[in-house]
């Protein structure tokens, strides 16, 4: 059977739990998928296709994933690749979600051509209470506000996209 990865970059485990809803919902569809930390992805050459995706913090695209992406370009350029970030920025909309999405996009592009890209609204539960303050004071909606009707849409969207070839 032919295994999609599922690779993420999560600091407090919010986009870790996107990317195992992302892996259910391919599984739903008879796809084999294999969720796993982006720095703990040595080639993704392996897997038939990728999904990789992100955490927002401070306008910025998770690390790990950012660096998952450059590191394996080559390889990704040759799978089906779709791309996903969550962040509370894209809880309410408006314009500093609109640019955020644009330039989070610009910035996935320049290293590969994704299949699709989504951008999810995030969660501050899971913060330490530093961050959820800080979050507070920068005006961030606070709680949960993942989607994950929305989450599971796009999945089941994406699912025949990077299925192989019969």
């Amino acid at each position: 059977m032919s295994t999609i990865l599922v690779a993420y970059g999560s600091r407090y485990g919010s986009t870790r739990g996107v990317a195992e809803a992302i892996a259910e919902t391919l599984r739903s569809h008879g796809v084999e998928a294999d969720v796993r930390p982006a720095a703990h992805v040595a080639d993704p050459a392996r897997y038939v296709a990728a999904i990789v995706g992100g955490g927002v913090y401070a306008s910025k695209w998770h690390p790990e994933a950012l660096t998952f992406i450059q590191r394996h370009r080559q390889a990704l350029a040759a799978l089906p690749t779709a791309c996903f970030a969550l962040g509370t920025a894209f809880v309410n909309g408006g314009e500093e979600a609109d640019r955020q999405r644009s330039a989070l996009a610009d910035q996935i592009r320049e290293h590969v051509g994704p299949v699709d890209i989504a951008f999810f609204a995030g969660s501050t539960a899971g913060l330490p209470f530093l961050m959820r303050l800080l979050s507070r004071l920068m005006r961030s909606p606070q709680g949960d506000h993942r989607d994950w009707a929305a989450i599971r849409g796009w999945a089941d969207a994406l699912a025949p996209k990077l299925q192989p070839e019969p």
